[in-house]
């Protein structure tokens, strides 16, 4: 964990503006598999949010802790870019889940996300398409 953690600050050390896909490929590399936690900040696992401040604070940036605080702390995008945060509702009344939107699929160019999924219990990398109906919207940090 220590030397995840090392990594990040390193690689983090660079503006968010140069922060790119490759970055954000070995972070999501390093993250996949990571139990899901309810609550989760790193120690033991993540919870959606708690992995979405885990990595921004790598980055130098504060993000409050719940995916409804952060939906309400960025400004709404429609073109992705790479770190952008995505949320969902499945309520469709307010927002349930975030993730970091990481690059299109090279094969398929379908958007790519990586996230802390209760479904599945675990750090994942997924299409953005599969969560289409529950799809509120993008947001930039910064």
């Amino acid at each position: 964990m220590v030397r995840w953690m090392v990594l990040l600050m390193l690689l983090a050390n660079t503006a968010w503006a140069q922060v790119d896909a490759r970055w954000l490929f070995e972070v999501a590399r390093r993250t996949q598999g990571h139990p899901y936690l309810w609550g989760g900040n790193g120690h033991g696992g993540f919870d959606c949010s708690g992995l979405v401040v885990y990595v921004y604070r790598h980055l130098g940036v504060r993000l409050p802790r719940t995916s409804r605080e952060q939906y309400q702390a960025v400004r709404r995008v429609q073109e992705l870019q790479p770190g952008d945060l995505l949320f969902f509702s499945d309520s469709r009344t307010q927002v349930d889940h975030v993730g970091i939107y990481l690059y299109p699929d090279p094969k398929t160019r379908q958007p790519l996300m990586l996230h802390a999924s209760g479904k599945w219990g675990r750090v994942v990398v997924e299409p953005l398409e599969r969560y289409r109906r529950v799809f509120v919207g993008a947001g930039r940090v910064l």
